[in-house]
């Protein structure tokens, strides 16, 4: 715990705490000063360790006022690497997500244009084969992306995506039938 509250101190508070093994916006906390960490710490170790057989917990530097950014990513075993777009899933409830948007969603082109090429920049350095989705906070107002996760698989609303890239590239894009092209090692015109 000592070196978590120096971390916050380090990086400002707030910071958010998460059991390494929780999920979909379960075992997650804001908390504002080293009382609050110090308190939290403990409760959601003890949760963790209950629910998963771990307790352990991770810190970052908590994003406030952000936007839930997500970009998706394809790419086959041939080398070939793409962006399809970016889908904004700021609007949540409960920490899950209740509606994506996509097409203009109000930020600088070329910030997008930039965060599309890290991801797959990112992916085709890690050898990534398949549909990917990389999820980042936007910070409005700094205009700064902070990276959160990947999502290593075709995500529910892959739809908006498919919609999107339909209405504006005229194609008939099916992500699930490109992840089935992708496993059986073929290269889709898309590339």
């Amino acid at each position: 715990i000592d070196l978590a509250i120096s971390t916050a101190n380090a990086i400002g508070y707030p910071v958010m705490i998460k059991a390494v093994y929780g999920g979909g916006g379960k075992w997650i906390r804001k908390v504002h000063s080293d009382d609050d960490l110090r308190a939290s710490f403990d409760l959601m170790s003890r949760e963790a360790t209950e629910s998963f057989g771990n307790g352990s917990m991770y810190m970052e530097k908590a994003v406030e006022n952000q936007r839930h950014i997500e970009v998706q990513v394809f790419a086959d075993i041939h080398g070939n690497t793409i962006s399809l777009w970016v889908r904004d899933c700021t609007t949540q409830r409960s920490k899950q997500k209740i509606i994506e948007e996509t097409g203009d969603l109000g930020i600088k082109s070329q910030l997008l244009t930039r965060l599309q090429g890290i991801a797959v920049a990112v992916a085709k350095n890690i050898g990534y084969v398949g549909a990917g989705t990389f999820e980042f906070l936007y910070d409005p107002e700094k205009e700064i992306f902070t990276f959160m996760e990947m999502n290593t698989r075709i995500q529910v609303e892959h739809t908006i995506t498919e919609r999107y890239l339909n209405d504006t590239m005229n194609q008939g894009i099916n992500l699930v039938e490109l992840q089935f092209q992708v496993a059986e090692w073929k290269t889709h015109p898309i590339f």
